[in-house]
């Protein structure tokens, strides 16, 4: 079944699903202009990216603008900030994202970079998923998500293990 068919599809992405073959889909993404047809959250004017990895800041990836080059983000994986972070996608993204396989769908979050490591925080509330096959994004805001997932503290918690799990839910 093509799930973007199906009329109310709510898909549940989580640490094992993004681990499923990440490596590769993030490498292929890292070679990409992505598309953002919306834009980020007060920078809607902001549609294409570039990503670009630095062994030596592993685990971030910094997001540039192709348009400004004075305009950049630091991302990381949600996933290894905490294992059990899950993003629930509803029809309506699945459809802008043009998602016919769920395995295709990255999942990063932006970066705010303290005055020191111990201050920095990633956005949980707000992830961006990228289809690595087509090159869309988009950022997803998570109304029913916790307070603290605003600013997560990215210092407590690099490192963290689990069992991942991957859920699909289809009502």
């Amino acid at each position: 079944m093509n799930i973007t068919q199906t009329k109310s599809t709510t898909l549940m992405l989580s640490a094992c699903h993004q681990y499923s073959d990440f490596g590769n889909k993030l490498d292929v993404t890292l070679e990409s202009e992505i598309n953002f047809p919306t834009g980020l959250s007060a920078f809607e004017d902001y549609k294409t990216f570039t990503y670009r990895k630095e062994p030596r800041l592993k685990p971030f990836i910094y997001m540039h603008s192709v348009v400004d080059p004075n305009v950049s983000f630091v991302c990381v994986d949600p996933f290894i900030l905490t294992p059990s972070y899950s993003v629930e996608l509803l029809q309506n993204s699945l459809t802008k994202l043009r998602v016919d396989d769920p395995n295709d769908l990255i999942t990063l979050c932006l970066v705010s970079v303290g005055r020191d490591m111990y201050t920095t925080t990633a956005n949980l509330m707000s992830p961006l998923l990228i289809n690595s096959k087509t090159m869309i994004a988009e950022q997803v805001i998570m109304n029913d998500a916790s307070p603290e997932m605003l600013r997560y503290n990215v210092w407590n918690s690099i490192g963290e293990s689990s069992k991942p799990t991957f859920k699909t839910k289809i009502n």
